[in-house]
């Protein structure tokens, strides 16, 4: 504040220019916990102008910065999330969209990455940047929850589609365990240009920026499995991984043979208390990827109208299953 004081406004603008992280998300979760409106207004400190006000605006300015550096910005934008969430900014969620929009279309590879040497490059300009400086850990653990904060704003299918794109492609293989009982390996960037190995680097010698969060991202895998609709009635069911979730008084155990099965997908199996049944509805997601007519799906080995169920999903880009569940039901999908 006393940089403010002293300089003014157009002083703090120039000492924003310089990385400072998610400062404004660190103190808007302080603010969560707290109620003290100062934690509120010293976040909203932490808006650097020159990157936002485009975005404000509707414009994709992520070449056009004076530092366009990925994981500079990204932790930024994550506040901007949080600052909707808690405030009902809407300017707020106007950035978010905007730019999560712009870096999926614009400045992402196909893996759902983004930067060449931590930096972005001109909108669709990525095949002339392909070096094995791209895609770093970082960007790639920063995004992901940019997309998860934005599901939870409208259930959309196409966050969680790129989601999953994010994440095998760019967090689950960022990790080699060793069998020998020995320290776990990271990769700091995933070299996507020419014929390159993965730069494995011991997680017991340094500690860069990416050993921290992919030790974070292998923590927290199962965080974006399951979502509850905010009424609590229904459940989605985001990412076909083998996961459980205890919710409302049952279980839902799912199997995943995706990815290594060319058709079968999941399983979900329900799990109630001994001579009871529960109502609710089972949201999966359809995946964006899926070809044509090339799904199905089957409640205890009967075969269900997928179409029927997408129906009432009400176009959302998930199968609607609703019923009363008993013990043991098991509702398959196949993508």
């Amino acid at each position: 504040m006393q940089t403010i004081a002293s300089g003014g406004e157009a002083l703090w603008q120039k000492v924003l220019l310089t990385e400072w992280g998610g400062m404004n998300d660190v103190l808007l979760q302080l603010y969560s916990l707290t109620g003290d409106a100062s934690h509120l207004s010293t976040a909203r400190r932490f808006n650097g102008w020159v990157f936002t006000a485009p975005l404000a605006a509707g414009e994709d300015d992520l070449a056009n910065l004076p530092f366009a550096h990925a994981n500079f910005h990204l932790p930024e934008i994550i506040g901007n999330a949080r600052a909707f969430e808690l405030t009902g900014n809407e300017t707020d969620r106007a950035i978010v969209n905007t730019f999560l929009d712009a870096l999926v279309a614009n400045h992402s590879y196909v893996t759902g990455g983004s930067s060449s040497g931590e930096c972005w490059q001109a909108p669709r300009d990525l095949g002339a940047f392909l070096t094995t400086q791209t895609e770093e850990s970082c960007t790639q653990y920063n995004v992901l929850k940019i997309s998860r904060h934005r599901f939870q704003w409208s259930a959309d299918a196409a966050d969680a589609d790129f989601y999953e794109r994010a994440i095998w492609n760019g967090i689950v293989g960022n990790q080699k365990r060793s069998s020998a009982g020995g320290p776990t390996s990271y990769i700091y960037m995933l070299p996507l240009g020419g014929a390159n190995k993965k730069p494995w680097g011991k997680s017991d010698h340094g500690f860069p920026c990416c050993w921290g969060t992919l030790s974070e991202s292998f923590a927290k895998l199962g965080d974006s499995v399951f979502f509850q609709s905010p009424a609590g009635d229904t459940l989605y069911v985001n990412q076909f991984v083998s996961a459980s979730a205890a919710w409302n008084g049952v279980m839902v155990e799912q199997t995943a043979d995706f990815p290594l099965h060319p058709t079968k997908t999941a399983t979900l199996r329900i799990r109630v208390p001994k001579g009871g049944n529960a109502h609710f509805a089972l949201m999966v997601r359809v995946p964006g990827w899926v070809m044509g007519s090339a799904a199905a799906a089957s409640l205890n080995d009967a075969s269900v109208l997928l179409g029927e169920a997408a129906k009432a999903g009400s176009g959302s880009g998930f199968a609607r299953f609703e019923r009363t569940w008993a013990d043991g039901d098991a509702l398959s999908f196949s993508f």
